[in-house]
Parts: C-alpha cells; sequence; structure tokens
C-alpha cells in the first residue's frame, strides 16, 4: 500500500491542522496502536530533572495520558496537550487538565516551568518543526526533556498514511534545538532507533551529563 504525506508547503495552515488531526483520530482508533505506545521516559524524566513536588509540566503530544498520569500522581501539576481528541486512554481521562491543540500553533498564556516531549518531534511537518520548538520555548521557563525518533514509522501503514513526517539525522535535531535553547544536552543516542535530548535556558548539573552512559557502565560491572 502506497502512504500519503500530509507535508506539502502549499496546504493552508488550518488545512494541514485539520489533515493532522483527522489522521490522528484514525490511528488512536486502533488498539493496536494504543497498546504500541510506550511511556519508559516518564520516570526518567523524573528522576534527571529533580523537579519539587508542585512543579508545573506540559505534556507535548501527551497521547494516551500514561506520562501525565504519573506526573500527577507524584504531585506535579501536570497539562497534557494533544492534537486528537479521541487519544487519552479511557482511565486517564480527567485525571489531569487537558487541552486539545496543534503544537505549531498553540494558545498565548501557556506556560509551565518544566516541559516533556517525547516520541512527539519526528511526528512534526518539517515545516512546522522551527514553529513547534518556537512554541515550547515560549511556554517553559526552565528545563524541557525531548525523545525523538530518527526512524520511520511502521504503524502508519494501519490508516494507509505517514505518521513520522520528519525523520532527520542527530546533527539536524541539535541544530534546531539550538536555535532556541542556549543548553542542549545529548544525553544518549541510539543510532537509528532515537535520541534524548535536555535543553534548558540555563548550563545543565553536572551530575546530569552522561548520566546514562554511567549508569550502563555501572550495570556491566555488576
Amino acid at each position: 500500500m502506497k502512504l500519503k504525506n500530509a507535508r506539502s508547503n502549499e496546504q493552508p495552515d488550518s488545512t494541514l491542522v485539520e489533515y493532522e488531526r483527522s489522521k490522528y483520530e484514525k490511528i488512536w482508533a486502533f488498539e493496536q496502536y494504543r497498546n504500541s505506545v510506550c511511556n519508559l521516559e516518564a520516570e526518567t524524566f523524573i528522576d534527571a530533572m529533580g523537579m519539587p513536588t508542585g512543579s508545573t509540566i506540559i505534556d507535548f503530544g501527551c497521547g494516551g495520558g500514561a506520562a501525565s498520569r504519573l506526573f500527577q500522581e507524584r504531585g506535579m501539576r501536570v497539562t497534557g496537550i494533544d492534537l486528537a481528541e479521541n487519544c487519552l486512554d479511557k482511565e486517564n481521562i480527567g485525571y489531569f487538565p487537558f487541552m486539545i491543540g496543534c503544537l505549531w500553533d498553540l494558545p498565548r498564556g501557556l506556560s509551565a516551568e518544566y516541559g516533556f516531549c517525547t516520541d512527539v518531534m519526528e511526528h512534526i511537518p518539517t515545516e512546522k518543526v522551527e514553529a513547534t520548538l518556537a512554541n515550547i520555548r515560549r511556554c517553559i521557563t526552565g528545563k524541557v526533556y525531548f525523545n525523538i525518533s530518527l526512524r520511520k514509522d511502521h504503524s502508519g501503514a494501519l490508516i494507509g498514511d505517514t505518521l513520522h513526517l520528519t525523520v532527520m539525522p542527530v546533527e539536524w535535531w541539535e541544530s534546531e534545538l539550538r536555535r532556541h535553547w542556549q543548553n542542549v544536552d545529548i544525553i544518549s543516542v541510539s543510532p537509528g532507533s532515537a535520541m534524548t535530548v535536555h535543553v534548558g535556558t540555563e548550563p545543565p548539573k553536572p551530575a546530569l551529563k552522561g548520566f546514562f552512559s554511567r549508569a550502563l557502565k555501572l550495570i556491566k560491572q555488576l
């Protein structure tokens, strides 16, 4: 089956948003897709950022809401944002504040101390990456945790469409992130798979530099 691709610089913003919204409302209707989404990054995010109880977080592209729920249970004040109205898992509906929104066209006045954005940026149309990162930078006063896939998706075949619209190398993503943040700390890279990045306006804490590589070395020594 030939997959369609929503990327087109000729599409008006409203048309592109509605196309992408329709696409994700279709894919979230598949339990196969819903069950494939993993939120292991949420625990890592909490540990790495060292956030005090009561910290505010925006979960950009919250999907089923498992990560947002965990943040809420840990005493954080979280807002989940996603393009698809039907994305939340049933048990997460009403559990935390949720808004339907397009990440490259977010409303003014939205703000938090920390941002969480995992398995999302690769879904953004390439021509909207700049605006999306600018919005996240505007909304977040502190640090943002990104996990970005570096490979093509497979789940889009369920609806005959493409989900990962921006599949780029680490160097490209780093360059884009540095347009908006003073400090970009690449924590880990799985070649051809994914990259984990912390960004912020302040230098990363020394304890966080190389956190995953040191942890891996310790595990190997056991």
